[in-house]
């Protein structure tokens, strides 16, 4: 389990985990956040070339097409924010 993640500018990384409780960063770029069983709340001011999976299976980093691909078909996402800026 990852309690919190905060970071005021580009999040790079790639976080794999059960649950992740909560996650406020400046912005997602090309990050994959695959969480077995839940996320909590995932803030970001903008994100790109980025995924975010709750409820499949570890290793899963393009969007889950079969049932094989779920860990955990409970598996949820509280909270998302993110903001949309048009360049």
């Amino acid at each position: 389990m990852v309690g919190s993640i905060t970071l005021a500018g580009e999040f790079g990384a790639g976080v794999t985990t059960g649950t992740l409780i909560r996650a406020r960063v400046g912005s997602l770029a090309g990050s994959d956040v695959p969480a077995a069983n839940a996320i909590g709340t995932m803030t970001a001011g903008s994100a790109r070339d980025s995924s975010i999976f709750s409820g499949v299976r570890g290793g899963c980093t393009t969007l889950p097409d079969s049932a094989d691909d779920f860990a955990n078909p409970a598996g949820s996402l509280r909270e998302q924010d993110f903001a949309v800026r048009v360049i």
